[in-house]
């Protein structure tokens, strides 16, 4: 509406554009809120996302540690196992079995 027809308009018809607009209002607050009530609800699932994510982050980093660690022990009684390996070579040699 222009200026000038809300200037002409009669008490009615301005309490009847007032009645719309509030009514226009009232649909875009519950609007706002609908909008507001999925994003928090988006919001939450992100942290428990976010929560999940980190939890398997950390299971797998102590995953890969206990992995090194067992590489690490295997490589260890590898190198014991071949010393002793070495030194039945040798005592078996002495003895003259081979």
């Amino acid at each position: 509406m222009s200026l000038w027809q809300y200037k002409d308009a009669t008490r009615a018809e301005l309490w009847e554009i007032l009645q719309i607009q509030l009514e226009e209002t009232q649909r875009l607050t519950a609007d706002l809120d609908d909008l507001q009530t999925y994003f928090d609800s988006c919001y939450e699932e992100l942290q428990a996302a976010r929560v999940a994510h980190d939890k398997i982050k950390q299971e797998r980093d102590e995953l890969l540690n206990n992995q090194a660690k067992r590489i690490a022990e295997l490589e260890k009684l590898g190198n014991e196992m071949a010393i002793i390996i070495s030194d039945l070579r040798a005592h078996i040699k002495i003895r003259g079995v081979v």
